[in-house]
């Protein structure tokens, strides 16, 4: 199971932006996976054109998970795949529920991003 260390802390820097006030780390198992530095300028949560609009880009429940698959797709060389499963045991880690994640898993699967899908 992932784990987090607290709640991320962030100033929102506009609409679409905002930075770690302090890192943040990742546990998967209780063995650390990855610390995120603070300063990690993430995006929020994005949303594809058809999920419903009650899932706001800074909602605390989804953010956790959303930092953690911007920084894995931004700053390491894993897998797309890897960390889209990651990305959903990280928000089922949360509270998110099952239907909820899978929607959010289908939605970052279906988006390409670079040659590591």
């Amino acid at each position: 199971m992932i784990g987090f260390d607290k709640s991320p802390s962030l100033t929102i820097e506009g609409k679409r932006r905002a930075v770690l006030n302090e890192p943040l780390a990742v546990s998967f198992g209780g063995t650390p996976l990855v610390t995120i530095p603070a300063g990690y300028a993430t995006d929020g949560m994005s949303r594809r054109w058809w999920m419903p609009s009650k899932w706001g880009r800074w909602h605390p429940k989804y953010l956790p998970a959303s930092i953690l698959h911007d920084y894995l797709l931004t700053d390491t060389d894993w897998p797309k795949w890897q960390i889209d499963w990651l990305f959903m045991g990280a928000l089922r880690a949360t509270g998110v529920s099952a239907h909820e994640a899978g929607l959010f898993w289908l939605a970052v699967r279906t988006r390409r991003r670079g040659a590591n899908t």
